[in-house]
């Protein structure tokens, strides 16, 4: 694996096409980017799920007709960034436990067609620990690893 670690210094530098990250609950770099980009990570996570409206409800109750509806799963939220930051876009992956979050972030990037991309990883993954648990369908070129340890 080809996997270049990078220090806090480092992390906001150009140099790749796509930067992964997770929510901002999950990482404080997020929460930094979130400023560059107008808040867009922000409203993207508080914006609320469409609810059937109280009239519609009582309507098919009323025809007593069953009708279920389902929350959409939370989707990954895909930014354009150029101009912005020093990368084209960003990519802000949802999952609260590592396995979760890595195949979802990796299987992001496959998607994508696999360009030269930075993960910033979650603040429950040190990549010392992790590193060895990362998905094996990623075969990584040109991918770079900001740990969340040292954001300030």
């Amino acid at each position: 694996m080809s996997v270049k670690e990078l220090n806090q210094d480092e992390a906001l530098a150009a140099g790749v096409k796509l930067w992964i990250l997770p929510s901002t609950q999950f990482s404080d770099w997020t929460k930094q980017l979130d400023w560059p980009l107008n808040l867009q990570i922000s409203k993207a996570a508080a914006h609320p799920v469409p609810k059937l409206s109280a009239d519609l409800m009582t309507i098919l109750q009323k025809h007593d007709m069953d009708f279920s509806y389902e929350e959409p799963e939370k989707k990954n939220l895909v930014i354009a960034t150029q101009g912005l930051l020093p990368t084209d876009m960003i990519v802000i992956v949802t999952g609260e436990t590592w396995e979760s979050w890595s195949k979802s972030a990796v299987k992001v990037w496959q998607d994508l067609g696999k360009p030269t991309a930075r993960f910033f990883l979650p603040g429950f993954a040190r990549w010392e620990k992790v590193k060895g648990s990362w998905p094996a369908s990623a075969n990584l070129e040109s991918v770079q690893i900001v740990s969340t340890e040292g954001v300030a």
